[in-house]
This record gives structure tokens, C-alpha cells and sequence, in this order.
């Protein structure tokens, strides 16, 4: 008796994953304009990459250019005596 239930419940869980699943990706279809959103979210993340891409190759320049030691040097202060 105990196994016919866990069965069907077993049984409901999968055709209640499953539906869930089919309903959201309808609903995702249904309400996000079909694959616009999609191209312009694409669109959007690849002006985005191009940019940190370029924002990163500056900075590493600048990065390599302060490693190689043509960075600017810096005085010491002469630090008063403690006496």
C-alpha cells in the first residue's frame, strides 16, 4: 500500500516537474518578445565586453609601463630625529 503511494507520488512529482518546466519556457517565449530581447541583451553584452576589454588593455599598459621603471620617483621626506 505504502509503495503504490510513494510510486504515485513519484509519479506526480515528474509530471508536475515537467509541466513546470514547458510552462516557463512558454511563458519566457511568450513574454519576452521572441528572440529580440535575446538579440538585444546579446547586443548590449558584447558593446559591454568590447568596452572593459579596451578599459583593460589601457590599464595594463599603464600597468607595464610603472614595472619597467618609468615611474615617476618619489623624494623621501627626511623624517625628524627622535631625540
Amino acid at each position: 500500500m505504502y509503495t503504490m503511494a510513494s510510486i504515485a507520488i513519484m509519479i506526480g512529482g515528474a509530471v508536475f516537474n515537467a509541466t513546470a518546466f514547458i510552462g516557463d519556457n512558454y511563458l519566457a517565449k511568450a513574454l519576452g518578445r521572441g528572440g529580440k530581447a535575446a538579440l538585444e541583451e546579446k547586443k548590449h553584452h558584447d558593446k559591454a565586453l568590447k568596452d572593459y576589454q579596451a578599459a583593460y588593455a589601457k590599464y595594463s599598459a599603464t600597468e607595464h609601463s610603472f614595472s619597467t621603471g618609468s615611474r615617476p620617483t618619489c623624494k623621501q621626506r627626511s623624517r625628524p630625529s627622535r631625540t
